[in-house]
């Protein structure tokens, strides 16, 4: 076992070893004060080397670290619950869980009308332990093509500047397609869908002409048709910017 050391990482910690040990019992002791009884804390170590590691354990880092090998350059530390969550002093009734698992490809059911589960809590029995399981969607790349940046020119900064683009969802929700990364000739969003299920797409402004590929000029809005096979990857939805302001 590795004994606790107060003292400065030599190469490349700020925290010394007992600051860090801190840390970590500060944040799973938190966590735990919330109603998380399972947390899981992982450690992802990038060397000098450029070679990244993934830990489970505090004491493995510790190790690497005292045996004088490791040429550690960054140390990231996450906590979580370890995919378990726990929902206490519900009132008797019906409960339909919703899950979502922001910036992946799993879907919520209830927001897609999938097999939703349900959990029953009565005076006999107040409580139930169940496994949620997600259905895989697929993500769709779309491309906003911008050569005269009039996106970055305008949104923000001139009234009602705007570009208005995502999926409405079986429940009649709007999501708004997350901007993925940006460049100088324009930016790249996406949306997640079901498989073998055709959604639609809407595009909308009232102050850019917005081109598709197949419909030509989108002022104030359309819609495009997606749909992508079971086992099958999205081709990307390309448009493009090609001016800005009120007619």
């Amino acid at each position: 076992m590795i004994p606790t050391q107060s003292r400065d990482f030599s190469r490349g910690f700020d925290l010394t070893e007992t600051e860090l040990r801190r840390l970590h019992e500060v944040v799973t002791t938190r966590l735990q004060v919330e109603g998380h009884e399972q947390t899981q804390n992982n450690f992802v170590i990038a060397f000098r080397s450029q070679e990244k590691r993934e830990f489970n354990s505090l004491e493995d880092v510790f190790k690497l670290e005292n045996q004088g090998r490791s040429a550690i350059k960054e140390l990231t530390m996450k906590s979580g619950l370890g995919g378990a969550f726990q929902f206490n002093s519900l009132s008797n009734g019906q409960y339909s869980l919703c899950v979502q698992a922001l910036g992946t490809v799993w879907l919520d059911p209830c927001e897609w009308r999938t097999p939703v589960t349900t959990v029953q809590l009565s005076s006999s029995q107040r409580s139930a332990s169940v496994t949620v399981k997600l259905k895989k969607g697929v993500a769709i790349p779309i491309r906003i093509d911008d050569p005269a940046q009039l996106l970055t020119a305008h949104e923000g900064k001139t009234a009602g500047a705007h570009l208005l683009i995502g999926i409405i969802n079986p429940s009649f929700a709007f999501r708004p397609a997350i901007v993925v990364s940006n460049d100088i000739s324009g930016r790249n969003h996406q949306v997640v869908i079901p498989f073998d299920k055709t959604v639609n797409l809407l595009v909308s402004s009232s102050f850019f002409q917005i081109h598709d590929d197949k419909s030509g000029i989108s002022n104030p809005g359309t819609t495009v048709p997606l749909f992508v096979p079971s086992g099958q990857q999205s081709t990307i939805v390309n448009f493009r910017v090609s001016a800005g302001g009120k007619p």
